[in-house]
């Protein structure tokens, strides 16, 4: 995957806006989702018209992260976009709520 980095200037100005590069020094796990998108078969499986070889890289991470946010009874979402009229978006809604709620009781 490509590497970002931010030149002194950027760094210099997110200082003195925030005065810290990270806002959030703590999260609320019950109330924190890890969302993760287009990770799905069309970008990352070999041979696949939109495959994006060097996106594979990331999985061990985002199934670290994924693992860490269950593990503090956080919710991880994963968007796939599709072509067909599957779920309405009420349905999308309960299964999203329902799903939560199962993370929170087992939370406890």
């Amino acid at each position: 995957m490509h590497k970002v980095a931010l030149s002194d200037t950027v760094v210099e100005r997110i200082l003195q806006r925030r005065g810290t590069m990270h806002p959030l020094t703590s999260l609320i796990s019950e109330r924190t989702a890890h969302i993760v998108v287009d990770l799905q078969n069309g970008f990352m499986a070999p041979g696949q018209p939109a495959e994006i070889g060097q996106a594979r890289e990331i999985v061990p991470n985002v199934n670290r992260i994924s693992a860490a946010v269950r593990a503090a009874g956080g919710l991880v979402i994963f968007i796939q976009n599709t072509f067909a009229d599957v779920m309405s978006t009420d349905e999308v809604v309960a299964l999203l709520q329902a799903s939560l709620t199962q993370t929170r009781q087992a939370a406890e």
